[in-house]
């Protein structure tokens, strides 16, 4: 499966999500694009992720501890995982050409 449409599987299942996991999934994660996007190097990314603690700037954002953003982040990604998963298992692919004018793929999702 390519990128784009890991991507909107991706996007589907976090909308499916409850909205204070939503918007705390969507928070650390915006977070952690800006620090990759800044970054030359995985080390340097790194380095970042120590400086700037997503998780950090989260628990201090969604009044939470540390380690509640922590263990939530990592009930949400198991949740995402399995959400995509099944997705990917139920999902039908449909490649459609009409003479040739355009070029579409859908999804349906059974």
């Amino acid at each position: 499966m390519n990128q784009h449409k890991q991507d909107y599987l991706l996007k589907t299942a976090v909308n499916k999500l409850p909205e204070a996991q939503k918007k705390l999934y969507q928070y650390v994660v915006e977070l952690e694009n800006e620090l990759a996007e800044a970054a030359e190097t995985a080390d340097q990314f790194m380095n970042l992720l120590v400086k700037h603690s997503p998780h950090g700037q989260a628990a201090i954002t969604f009044n939470m501890t540390f380690q509640e953003v922590y263990e939530e982040m990592e009930n949400i990604e198991r949740c995402l995982a399995l959400e995509l998963q099944n997705m990917k298992n139920h999902a039908k692919w449909l490649h459609l050409m009409e003479r040739d004018r355009f070029n579409k793929t859908f999804l349906f999702l059974c």
